[in-house]
């Protein structure tokens, strides 16, 4: 009654927002959602999503203020507004309060600023939703901008700044923002660093943020398990007091690109060795969203251009050794500010015959104008797109918010989602007027690559990034407006568009703990479950497959044979798997260790065991002639090459594959380069006869199909892959080099010449049990927040700051990771020794048994969760019926090893494994310039 009458008292702080929206959602496991769209007196929206089958709660809200807004003398300042407003508010002054709360109830937060928008986002176990709620709101509300908060913050932007400078997006956008137009904000530099944010003093953030950050400039997302009443109730009690500025901020009119840059070729010096893009990107008309069929539009001229048909322009590029692969884009800035763009991956070859590249490009479009496109295009595309809402599956609630969040920043929350689903009737002047506007003389076209710098006269001034601009000749614009190419036609019909869409079961059951599959086989030759979707009720299916051949023998030669082999199977399956994927079905494959071939296979059913089929017959019969081997061998070298770390830009990923090394589980690149170098075509016809020769196979079948037919398809597929069987008791298995193994103290040291310096300090854990299961789970969550709070926000030492714990074949590691642009590796893995003392020290400050017992609630909240969609379902019975310990009671007998955890035992595993006294640790440094 009490609850009934808040409610009601609440209801004049709202009203009901028509929801015009005709789309409905066809799978049984939303049958129980429910919706609501509001808008508060001070102006704020919400979109609102009662399911009680929520496994988490979560909330979003965008706000249409992004880095467009910076003042000119203050570059960075929204960036630096959506770092400092979670660093506490009134209600909640402690520093990092919000996030210690959210990661302490298995949550999980973040946020982003865009040209246009800023959102922000959580999720967090359901029974604290409530709370959180008033937490998330009360930093929009009273914020406090301390100075810890601003230091802090400031060090942070530096070190995320300076972590990006060597990634090529990024690098490409600071000339972008060089070249767009001075009188345009888009030309400012909007990430911001310590230069430009140690100039804006505090009551300069709090004159901006309530100039800016207004409540009907936002849009707010809630999805929990709670009654939809409740709901309204929270967003009307949270964030009736969030301000409304009357005076509404604006962006500027007039293009963001200048006439200096179209119809010119723009070369921008790449740090890496192979990257090779072309880019051309034309601005399109202030009114373009205005058009109704523009959506139709350039997802339809996307779609011909990214197409792998023969006839297509992709399959040209590539026949040509041009290019290796062809993606679109298109953005929207602002609502007056579109582009749109055309990517080339090229060759080595194609960076040289740019010209070819780009004049093919203008034939196919030329010819496309020319054309009448065929209806089936259009309406395939409008039935995916249907399907896709119609039989759409959960995603994680973070994910869902945030994404919601983001697209209602830039739509009308009354028809919300129709205009992301819904495609406008076939119209050919949808496209033609896109087509319109993509001719020569107005593209910019950027090639990137490792020019020398010498030979590029000009230098932007945030990352000192090399580039050159060139107008291209008037005859050459001329030329490629008027050629028009001869040998193009347009994709022919789908077959994997699905056509029955049926549901094997139509019974529903509620979500509960993780159900046992049934075993079709378990023998010599193999092992396989199918389990019958009665969950999810979607017409999907999600097979997974692990093949363990003797062939394999985890031998660097046999390992670059596989990646050779599956290199030549990518390049005979590109078209189909384009093709299926169009169709929301797909297959990857790769391996999980040294000894073995993955396969996965998801989408809908309909389609599901024709692509099954000729992936399997690909698969088995690998017939390749010499020339075809050499080019292989060339394509997979350079992919090493650029798979080698010290061509990533991230200094963790470099630090992350050298503890893989170090573990023996993967052969250095380098190796893997040597290697491929001595092998021969006479090695890859041997190694494709005996890869099936003994092989033992196991098999996961989910989703919507029978007993009968998960059995028919698991008969098809052990019979194709296996001529005799290879026994369990003879499989290899890595050979780790555990820490326990190698001589202590060890640091393995090397340098790169990205800029930065990273991390990484790996600890064994003692033998594991039952009880040391469950104290690893709660430490894995603990002991990040922690080392976060050190590194970063009370020492300022990092920006990338991470504690990852897993288990590698029945060992237990701890890997404390840290990238820094301001200390040394050498320093980095002395604070974190530090750090490791000092949480053994301070154990019942910084893990406080409240603490412990709200991880552990959280934990078991977590455990007894369903999984959220069918891939998810399939992962766990895979990861129980194949892991180290298979068996289906995981998941139960965890659980109850972590009720059993007591504080006392906590701390003794915590001392046992990351005191000084456990010297099971190795670490690796990185060191940059």
């Amino acid at each position: 009654m009490a609850l009934s009458r808040c409610l009601s008292g609440y209801a004049g702080q709202y009203q009901e927002v028509a929801d015009l929206c005709e789309l409905s959602v066809l799978a049984p496991a939303f049958s129980e959602r429910k919706t609501a769209k509001i808008e508060l007196k001070n102006g704020l929206q919400a979109y609102l999503i009662s399911d009680p089958k929520a496994s988490q709660s979560a909330a979003a809200l965008s706000i249409r203020i992004g880095s467009l807004f910076d003042p000119a003398d203050a570059e960075g300042m929204a960036h630096f507004i959506e770092h400092l407003l979670f660093m506490g508010s009134k209600q909640y002054p402690e520093l990092g309060e919000y996030s210690k709360w959210i990661r302490n109830h298995n949550g999980f937060c973040n946020a982003y600023t865009l040209p246009n928008r800023s959102v922000f986002a959580f999720s967090v176990d359901n029974r604290v939703f409530p709370q959180t709620i008033d937490r998330f709101a009360s930093n929009f509300i009273s914020p406090l901008f301390s100075q810890s908060g601003i230091e802090s913050e400031i060090c942070a932007i530096e070190q995320e700044k300076n972590g990006n400078q060597e990634n090529h997006q990024w690098r490409f956008l600071m000339v972008l923002k060089a070249l767009s137009n001075t009188n345009h904000p888009f030309s400012r530099f909007s990430i911001g660093s310590a230069l430009t944010l140690k100039k804006i003093s505090r009551d300069e953030l709090f004159a901006w943020y309530h100039t800016h950050y207004s409540a009907d400039l936002a849009c707010l997302v809630l999805y929990s398990p709670l009654p939809i009443e409740e709901l309204k109730y929270l967003v009307a009690q949270n964030f009736k007091e969030m301000q409304k500025i009357e005076v509404k901020p604006v962006i500027p009119h007039g293009p963001i690109s200048s006439s200096q840059q179209k119809g010119a070729l723009v070369k921008i010096a790449s740090l890496k060795k192979h990257t090779r893009v072309l880019h051309l990107r034309w601005e399109l008309p202030f009114d373009y969203h205005l058009r109704t069929s523009s959506h139709s539009g350039h997802l339809l001229l996307a779609s011909l251009l990214e197409s792998r048909h023969l006839e297509g322009l992709r399959e040209r590029l590539k026949i040509e050794n041009l290019a290796d692969s062809i993606s679109t884009t298109f953005e929207s800035l602002t609502d007056q500010h579109h582009f749109f763009s055309v990517n080339f991956s090229l060759t080595p070859e194609g960076v040289c015959s740019y010209e070819k590249v780009i004049s093919l490009l203008f034939q196919y479009l030329n010819s496309i104008r020319e054309e009448e496109i065929p209806c089936y295009l259009l309406e395939e595309l409008q039935t995916m797109y249907a399907l896709r809402y119609k039989y759409q599956e959960r995603i994680h609630p973070y994910q869902f918010v945030e994404k919601c969040a983001d697209l209602l920043a830039q739509y009308s929350l009354q028809e919300f989602p129709k205009q992301i689903f819904s495609l406008a009737p076939l119209d050919t002047n949808a496209i033609e007027d896109l087509l319109s506007y993509l001719n020569p003389e107005s593209a910019t076209y950027f090639l990137i690559s490792q020019w020398n710098p010498s030979s590029l006269p000009h230098k932007e001034k945030w990352f000192g990034v090399n580039y050159s601009l060139t107008p291209f000749e008037l005859d050459k614009l001329i030329e490629w407006k008027s050629t028009i190419g001869k040998d193009f036609s347009f994709p022919k019909p789908n077959p994997f568009i699905p056509d029955n869409l049926t549901l094997q079961s139509t019974s529903y059951q509620q979500p509960e703990p993780l159900s046992t599959p049934v075993c079709l086989e378990d023998s010599h030759t193999g092992k396989a479950f199918f389990w019958q979707d009665d969950r999810f009720s979607v017409p999907e299916v999600h097979w997974k497959f692990r093949l363990y051949s003797s062939a394999l023998d985890g031998t660097p030669k046999k390992t670059v044979l596989r990646d050779l082999f599956f290199q030549y199977l990518n390049e005979r399956m590109r078209s189909i798997l384009y093709q299926a994927s169009k169709g929301n079905l797909s297959v990857t494959y790769g391996s999980k260790d040294l000894f073995d071939m993955t396969f996965c296979f998801s989408g809908y059913s309909d389609k599901a065991f024709a692509l099954l089929r000729e992936f399997i017959e690909s698969l088995t019969v690998t017939q390749m002639d010499l020339e075809t081997f050499e080019k292989q061998k060339i394509s997979l070298r350079n992919r090493y090459c650029q798979s080698t770390w010290d061509q990533k830009d991230s200094l963790l990923w470099q630090a992350e594959r050298i503890v893989q090394e170090e573990l023996h589980l993967y052969p250095p690149f380098t190796e893997k380069v040597k290697t491929l170098e001595t092998i021969t075509f006479q090695d890859f016809a041997d190694f494709t006869e005996s890869i099936f020769e003994r092989t033992y196979l196991e098999a996961m079948l989910t989703g919507n199909l029978s007993e009968q037919e998960a059995l028919s398809v698991w008969q098809y597929v052990s019979k194709a892959l296996s001529s005799s069987p290879y026994p369990k008791n003879e499989h290899k298995r890595n050979e780790l080099i555990l820490p326990s193994q190698k001589k202590n103290p060890q640091v393995i040291s090397k340098t790169t010449k990205a800029h930065g310096n990273a991390a990484i300090t790996v600890l064994e854990h003692p033998p594991s049990s039952s009880v040391h299961a469950a104290a690893i789970s709660v430490l894995s969550q603990a002991l990040d927040q922690a080392y976060f709070d050190a590194m970063r926000t009370r020492k300022k030492l990092a920006y990338h700051v991470h504690v990852k714990t897993w288990n590698e074949e029945g060992s237990d590691l701890s890997a404390f990771m840290i990238q820094s642009n301001s200390c040394s590796p050498t320093e980095l893995i002395r604070q974190t020794k530090i750090f490791l003392e000092e949480f053994i020290a301070n154990f019942e400050i910084l893990l406080p048994e409240e603490r412990f017992r709200e991880i552990q609630s959280s934990l078991l909240t977590s455990l007894s969760s369903p999984p959220n969609n069918l891939a998810e379902m399939a992962k766990a019975l895979s990861q129980r019926a194949f892991g180290n310990k298979a068996e289906f009671m995981q998941v139960a007998k965890h659980a109850a090893a972590l009720r059993r955890l007591t504080y006392e035992e906590l701390y003794l595993y915590t001392k046992a494994c990351f005191s000084s006294e456990n010297e099971n640790r190795f670490s690796v440094s990185i060191e940059g310039i």
